[in-house]
C-alpha cells in the first residue's frame, strides 16, 4: 500500500509518505477468513489503494494508519474496535456497506454499539453513501446502505455543484452514472431506446429514507419533514 500512494502521489504532485506517516496494522494474510465469500484478499485491494489514496489527497500533511479486517464480515467490527479501543484516530473512514438496511437485529445492535463507542470517545466515523444509488433497482424498493445510514456516523455522498463566473450557485447534481439501451431499428440501424443519458441507474452515490432509524434530532428543523417524515435520512 505505500509503494502505491507514493506512486500516486509522485504523478500527482502530493508529499511522499514513510513508515512514519503511514502505518498498516491490519490483519496478516495468515489471519484472513471467508476469503471466498470476500471476493478473495485482491477483490478489494483496489477500493483500499483508491480509499487510502483519496485520504492522503484531501489532507496530504495527515499521518495515515490503514486497519484492514480479517474478513468483510465479523472482521471489520473488530478492526474497528482496535481502532477505538487504543484511540488510535481522530477520524475513521470507511468505504463498505450492506445492500439497503435488511440485517438480523443482532448485528444491527452490535454495529451501533461500536458507534456509540465513537460517539463517546469523540471519534468521527464516516461511512460511504453506496454505490448503487436508492438500491431499487437491486432490491425492487428504495433504501439507504446500512452503516452509513447509522445516526451515529456521518453518511458521504458525492455531488457537483455548478456556479457561475460570479461564484453564484445553479444547480447541484448528486454522483453518478446513467445507463441507456442500444437496440436494432427493422433496418438493422441501431439506437438509443430512449433520451440520453438513459433511464437505467449504473451506480452512483446512494442514501434516502431509513426504515429503521427514526430522525435525530440534528436534522430536526434542517430536513423537509415531508422527505424525513419521521426517520433518519442520508447522506448528511
Amino acid at each position: 500500500m505505500l509503494a502505491d500512494i507514493n506512486q500516486y502521489s509522485k504523478d500527482n504532485g502530493l508529499p511522499a509518505m514513510d513508515n512514519k506517516s503511514y502505518r498498516d496494522i491490519g490483519a496478516k494474510p495468515a489471519e484472513f477468513s471467508d476469503e471466498a465469500a470476500c471476493q478473495f484478499p485482491s477483490g478489494w485491494q483496489g477500493e483500499q489503494s483508491f480509499d487510502v489514496d483519496s485520504v492522503h489527497t484531501t489532507a496530504p500533511e495527515a499521518n495515515i494508519l490503514y486497519v484492514g479486517g480479517f474478513n468483510c464480515g465479523g472482521g471489520l467490527d473488530v478492526a474497528m474496535s482496535k481502532i477505538l479501543d487504543g484511540k488510535l484516530a481522530n477520524i475513521v473512514s470507511n468505504s463498505y456497506g450492506n445492500v439497503g438496511e435488511a440485517l438480523p437485529q443482532d448485528v444491527i445492535e452490535g454495529t451501533l454499539n461500536i458507534h456509540l463507542q465513537a460517539a463517546g470517545e469523540g471519534i468521527g466515523l464516516y461511512f460511504s453513501s453506496g454505490d448503487n444509488g436508492d438500491q431499487a433497482a437491486k432490491l425492487g424498493y428504495a433504501s439507504p446502505d446500512f452503516p452509513a445510514s447509522s445516526p451515529w456516523v456521518t453518511s458521504v455522498g458525492g455531488t457537483s455543484l455548478e456556479v457561475d463566473k460570479n461564484n453564484r450557485y445553479l444547480f447541484e447534481t448528486g454522483w453518478g452514472n446513467r445507463l441507456n439501451k442500444v437496440i436494432t431499428n427493422p433496418d438493422g440501424s441501431k439506437a438509443y431506446a430512449g433520451p440520453q443519458p438513459g433511464p437505467v441507474q449504473g451506480g452512483g452515490a446512494g442514501g434516502g429514507v431509513s426504515a429503521v432509524f427514526d430522525q435525530p434530532v440534528y436534522q430536526k428543523g434542517i430536513v423537509p419533514d415531508s422527505l424525513a417524515n419521521g426517520h433518519r435520512v442520508s447522506p448528511h
